[in-house]
């Protein structure tokens, strides 16, 4: 499938997914990385660490500028992804952060809700290329995507008081959009539009994880909008909200 093709699926339905886009050697080496880390040191230095507890054992549940931390990571900040993005948004762009996202087993889900309520970006020139680093399904709490949501504008979020995932939208607020649910293999990349509604639910593997990488990416063109941002922070977010990444 050639990147026009590629480009017309992402306006249509807000996501793309590129298989095999990252090299497996990479993809072990990260995962080598991440466990090699203690998650004590990384509590004390990150703010924006969020961590679960499973079998007694910490782990890192979302870690915010993971490759501040693990110098490893930023090999993911390379030409192809941004050449893509820039392409899928018609727009040159840049990356803003890199962001850890693990959900154990029995890991609670994720609720509904568009990335772009947090960043508040204007225009909606942005978006997430989230690069798998397991094998991930419906039984370890793969992504759930409103297909075409993009389309329209941010919805009402209300406060969820679920660590790391701040606000939700109530689904009796969404349209019957169709569900695109994710089959990723390591390596495969999705790229999602910042306005499409996505969630998970929880992971009910007794054995696997579903770790991933996000990368926070925005156009040269698209700005913080302060009245969308105020709005944001009426919902008095778990994680403060890092202006950095906005």
């Amino acid at each position: 499938m050639n990147l026009k093709t590629k480009k017309n699926q992402f306006n249509k339905h807000g996501i793309v997914v590129f298989r095999n886009l990252i090299p497996k050697k990479l993809i072990k080496k990260c995962l080598k990385d991440l466990n090699n880390y203690k998650v004590g040191s990384l509590e004390k230095k990150n703010k924006h660490i969020v961590i679960d507890i499973y079998n007694k054992k910490k782990y890192i549940r979302y870690f915010q500028h993971l490759n501040y931390y693990i110098k490893s990571f930023n090999i993911f900040i390379n030409s192809k992804l941004l050449e893509i993005s820039s392409y899928l948004l018609s727009d040159k762009s840049y990356f803003s952060s890199i962001n850890y996202h693990n959900k154990i087993p029995g890991g609670s889900g994720t609720p509904p809700h568009q990335d772009n309520f947090y960043w508040c970006r204007e225009p909606n020139k942005a978006l997430t290329a989230y690069i798998a680093l397991d094998r991930q399904d419906s039984s370890n709490g793969g992504i759930k995507y409103y297909t075409g949501s993009h389309l329209g504008k941010i919805f009402k979020h209300k406060n969820s008081n679920i660590k790391g995932f701040s606000s939700f939208i109530s689904k009796k607020d969404l349209p019957d959009f169709k569900i695109f649910t994710t089959y990723l293999n390591p390596g495969d990349v999705i790229f999602h539009h910042c306005n499409v509604v996505h969630a998970a639910d929880q992971n009910m593997h007794k054995k696997r994880s579903r770790q991933a990488i996000a990368l926070a990416i925005f156009s040269f063109s698209s700005k913080i909008n302060k009245v969308l941002l105020k709005r944001y922070l009426k919902n008095k977010p778990y994680v403060k909200i890092d202006k950095t990444i906005i």
